[in-house]
């Protein structure tokens, strides 16, 4: 069991440094909260390009200094190249958590990326693209608009949007803790960052190393609740097992054939646009529920399954019950109950109609 390490806000915020021009506050030997330089250049770089999720209603009026301050480099040659190339990539599926991911490979100066190139192949987001196009892109960019000048004079504010996380600092550490117990896993370091340029999107990103996996989730900013803290964190420990249940053809013949109608355009509102895509977040969400269950009182979980089911996921309840003996029991790992779970949801699904049609 990971020792908990509780301090103050006040010591937090003095806890804060600059690791190789990146902002980062430690919480504890292995939980850091901040701002992701790779990520960020990422993100400026979807927003710049038009991407509809890094170009919502900007509540903080923070956004307008940025597209002041990146506004004469557009004309620049080389950066309209790097910003024509991820939009192309977009036209693959280039968008949300794929950004993410590829922020969190790519090192912090975006010359380079964290892994060897056989290993980025496997874990990087498909939708990525070619590695080597993507990284010419970022570092393109990042260098023609003096991106680490940029990241630097914002660092103050970076530290404005770690504050919620430091406030927060023992709901983070139990939440973690409660994740780990219930994915019988043990967790490694982890670093929460948040931008501004995400809005309302939260994606949960973790980077592997080929030995470790580590969660690196991106947030959004000045918003904090324990069930997204928990949703993003069982990202990264629930995809093997929707992976796995999505290859059982009763279960993905289902979920394709109902995914129309009010079903399709509520899942497409939220993101989800694909059978398979809204298939891992009900999964996912069930799974995050669950941890839920084992340390917050009830009447806040009601209320978050009861957000889930207008959401649209109306199978949560019935995916819940059947993680019920892996929440109590003492199976290895999730995966290790993988076929229960894949047995009873096959056969409840033939035989429940709780689908919005």
């Amino acid at each position: 069991m990971i020792k908990k390490l509780m301090f103050s806000v006040a010591m937090l915020a003095s806890a804060a440094f600059c690791c190789a021009k990146e902002y980062r506050a430690d919480i504890s030997k292995y939980l850091s909260v901040g701002t992701s330089q790779s990520y960020e250049c990422v993100a400026v770089m979807a927003h710049l390009a038009g991407f509809e999720e890094f170009n919502k209603e900007d509540t903080t009026g923070k956004i307008a200094s940025y597209d002041e301050y990146f506004k004469p480099y557009l004309k620049n040659p080389k950066v309209k190249k790097s910003l024509s190339y991820i939009k192309k990539l977009r036209r693959s599926g280039f968008s949300y958590d794929a950004i993410g991911s590829a922020g969190t490979y790519l090192n912090t100066d975006c010359h380079s990326y964290r892994v060897d190139y056989d290993i980025l192949k496997k874990y990087l987001d498909p939708r990525c693209g070619n590695p080597e196009k993507l990284l010419n892109a970022v570092s393109t960019f990042y260098d023609e608009t003096h991106f680490e000048e940029f990241y630097d004079s914002n660092i103050s504010f970076y530290g404005q949007t770690a504050q919620i996380w430091l406030s927060h600092s023992k709901d983070l550490q139990k939440a973690i803790e409660e994740v780990q117990k219930y994915y019988k896993s043990e967790t490694n370091k982890v670093f929460i960052s948040s931008s501004i340029l995400n809005y309302n999107n939260n994606f949960g990103t973790s980077f592997n190393d080929g030995k470790n996996v580590y969660f690196e989730p991106k947030y959004c900013a000045f918003y904090y609740d324990d069930w997204l803290i928990v949703h993003e964190l069982s990202h990264p420990c629930t995809r093997p097992v929707v992976d796995e249940l999505y290859k059982n053809p009763e279960i993905k013949k289902y979920f394709e054939s109902h995914f129309n109608g009010s079903r399709a355009k509520i899942m497409k509102k939220q993101a989800y646009g694909t059978p398979y895509i809204s298939f891992n977040e009900l999964i996912n969400r069930a799974n995050e529920i669950a941890v839920l269950q084992n340390y917050l009182p009830d009447t806040y979980v009601k209320q978050v399954i009861k957000r889930y089911i207008e959401n649209g996921f109306t199978e949560i309840e019935l995916v819940l019950d059947i993680l019920q003996p892996y929440r109590t029991g003492n199976y290895a790992s999730l995966m290790d109950f993988e076929p229960i779970l894949e047995k009873e949801l096959t056969e409840r699904i033939t035989i429940t109609k709780v689908l919005v049609q």
